[in-house]
């Protein structure tokens, strides 16, 4: 941590300007010390981490600099910030405190989805704005891993699906911005730094509305190696998939692609859009002359249920779920889908 009370005058002293003195934990009022380093900037370490709850993650060295660097970055742009200011209303201590209203997160560390939910949900019950950083542990390697940064993604309708990062060698914010998923396949994104907060806010503003663009040949080539592979060593979801499509009379192996999803979407969902996109299919293929109304039925019957929604949509407004949720039922029963239904050869059977 970068600040701690004095046990002389109970005032918060910077690690930055401390002396060698008795300090103790703002959050838990227990004994911390003063250490310095040569590499390291200063800061205050618990004797014990495990009694304190607010600062029980242990702080690396990207965090700590991290910190420091945004409360001078925000400083610079003329923002109030406050370092570890102690909401004791939610009982939480954001990494920053900016305007007195938006908690700023610098997160470089595991968090498991309790703890963030709790700070989440914390945060907006009581109209704090809040805002999580990412630092390098979650930065794509060289891919960009759904189950590590499914918890931080955002949505803008400008900007789809979108991450934020701290990059403390460049201080700069760097946005990975429309996100895309497409099943079996890795996330695609798009990549713009800035300099300033102001400047990622006007850019976010200016942008066209999200748009789906397809799945390149070589991909779709590569997806269907990954399913042969898959089925070849009998992967658990493979063969999950492969038995709904024997019992519809039919093969994974050969399904339309544009079941498979052609186009690159939002990624809204932690388990694959396979799950869903297939039953629903195999329904709609058995029953090719359903009404409206019966596919948004086996929508809500066969498709929704089996979509496990990102941590941050299960916290959302249940408005942005249900808006997700019309959008993605009408690309899926679209009258383009529509006309490539009947040239699908199977032997079908009827549930």
């Amino acid at each position: 941590m970068l600040m701690a009370l004095s046990c002389e005058g109970g005032e918060l002293v910077a690690a930055s300007v401390a002396e060698q003195k008795q300090y103790q934990c703002p959050a838990c009022h227990a004994p911390v010390h003063l250490r310095r380093g040569r590499v390291r900037q200063p800061y205050f370490a618990h004797e014990r981490l495990a009694d304190c709850q607010t600062f029980s993650e242990g702080e690396t060295s990207e965090h700590l600099l991290g910190k420091r660097q945004l409360s001078e970055w925000l400083q610079k742009q003329d923002h109030e910030v406050m370092l570890e200011q102690s909401l004791k209303v939610i009982h939480q201590r954001p990494d920053l405190l900016v305007n007195n209203q938006t908690a700023v997160e610098f997160q470089c560390s595991p968090i498991d989805l309790q703890r963030f939910s709790e700070r989440v949900v914390g945060y907006r019950e009581h109209d704090f704005h809040q805002i999580w950083l990412l630092g390098q542990p979650y930065w794509p390697k060289p891919r960009l891993s759904l189950s590590k940064v499914a918890k931080f993604i955002r949505w803008g309708g400008k900007t789809g699906a979108y991450l934020l990062f701290w990059h403390t060698q460049r201080r700069q914010l760097i946005v990975l911005h429309h996100l895309g998923k497409a099943a079996l396949l890795p996330i695609t994104y798009s990549q713009q730094s800035f300099d300033t907060w102001t400047s990622w806010m006007d850019w976010s503003q200016q942008q066209t509305q999200f748009q789906m663009h397809s799945v390149s040949r070589a991909n779709l080539s590569h997806r269907q190696q990954a399913i042969a592979l898959g089925l070849h060593h009998r992967q658990p979801n493979f063969m999950r998939w492969q038995a709904l499509c024997y019992q519809a009379g039919t093969s994974l192996t050969i399904l339309p692609q544009w079941v498979l999803g052609d186009v690159y979407e939002m990624p809204i969902s932690i388990n694959s859009p396979l799950d869903w996109r297939i039953p629903l299919y195999l329904w709609w293929w058995c029953h090719q002359n359903a009404s409206s109304r019966q596919c948004q039925f086996a929508w809500t019957r066969i498709g929704l249920p089996r979509i496990q929604w990102l941590p941050n949509l299960q916290l959302a407004d249940e408005r942005m779920r249900q808006r997700m949720s019309i959008q993605l039922c009408k690309a899926f029963f679209s009258s383009e889908h529509v006309k490539q239904l009947s040239d699908y050869p199977t032997n079908r059977k009827v549930w």
